[in-house]
């Protein structure tokens, strides 16, 4: 890897970088020379990467990107790299790491992309995808889909059994209630007799 100072990125006329106008990302992304894509973290190259299944490394600039690579982190789907404190011996550590993690099949990462690669690819067009997702759900789970803002209560449907605890307590009590009432009034009636 060649060693050079970040502000002379786009200054820089080596032989293996080239600067173009426009490329089309997604099938960049795709082909199999590129192993690792380092991003700002917008959520169309988040949703490419994804869809590609290769891992990111993310350099936030601004707005929710920082959040976006805290939770590609989070969810062994890459790394991140502070834009004002990162160095070039940061940038090859986390290259080298992540290339050779999602290089073995075996590992976390892999199989993180594996899912979230699946999740992001799926087309629902048929009673049958719709099965098979569903099938999915069940063997991946289905944490993608509840928003962090949710509270665990609500995320793991708390409220509502304890709704179906009360109402089914409350029934059985006033079964029991009843059942205990009619009993008594038969035994007054059966000592009146």
């Amino acid at each position: 890897m060649i060693n050079f100072p970040l502000e002379t990125i786009n200054k820089y006329d080596g032989y293996n970088i080239r600067f173009e106008e426009w490329v089309p990302q997604l099938n960049v992304l795709a082909h199999e020379s590129v192993k690792l894509f380092v991003t700002h973290g917008g959520m169309e190259s988040i949703h490419e990467v994804l869809y590609v299944g290769k891992p990111s490394i993310i350099v936030p600039l601004f707005g929710d990107q920082h959040a976006k690579a805290v939770l590609s982190r989070d969810r062994g789907l890459g790394d991140f790299l502070n834009k004002n404190t990162m160095t070039s011996i940061d940038i090859c550590k986390k290259v080298h790491n992540l290339i050779i993690d999602y290089g073995n099949r075996s590992s976390e990462l892999y199989h993180n992309f594996y899912k979230m690669s699946r999740i992001v690819n799926y087309n629902l067009n048929s009673y049958k995808e719709i099965y098979n997702v569903l099938e999915m759900e069940m063997e991946n789970g289905s944490q993608h889909l509840i928003p962090p803002s949710v509270s665990w209560i609500v995320a793991n449907d708390a409220d509502l059994w304890a709704t179906i605890f009360a109402i089914i307590s409350i029934s059985v009590y006033a079964i029991w209630f009843a059942y205990k009432k009619l009993c008594s009034k038969q035994k007054e009636k059966v000592k009146t007799n």
